[in-house]
């Protein structure tokens, strides 16, 4: 139930966001929501945070300094293109 119950909030969350940005941002935006990579990768640890909480220009180091947590505590980086999925999704996003 508990799992269910993550899988719906993450999906609500996920799909009020709009893709709008170039075509190569769009492709991004749409992966992370389809697969729900944001909320995967985030909830082994806390819950996702929202776009708005860095600008465009905070969320690299941030994921990078998330990637670090990760490795630290033994649990997969993510891949190179789930990687620039999420980073198109929070800098799409995220304030200026």
């Amino acid at each position: 139930m508990k799992t269910t119950s993550k899988a719906l909030i993450y999906c609500a969350l996920l799909a009020g966001c709009s893709g709008s940005g170039t075509p190569e941002k769009s492709a991004h935006v749409a992966t992370v929501q389809q697969h729900g990579v944001l909320g995967q990768y985030c909830s082994e640890c806390h819950a996702p945070p929202s776009p708005r909480l860095h600008s465009k220009s905070e969320w690299p180091s941030v994921l990078s300094r998330m990637d670090l947590h990760r490795v630290e505590a033994r649990l997969p980086a993510l891949t190179p293109s789930q990687r620039k999925a999420v980073l198109a999704y929070l800098q799409s996003h995220a304030p200026k």
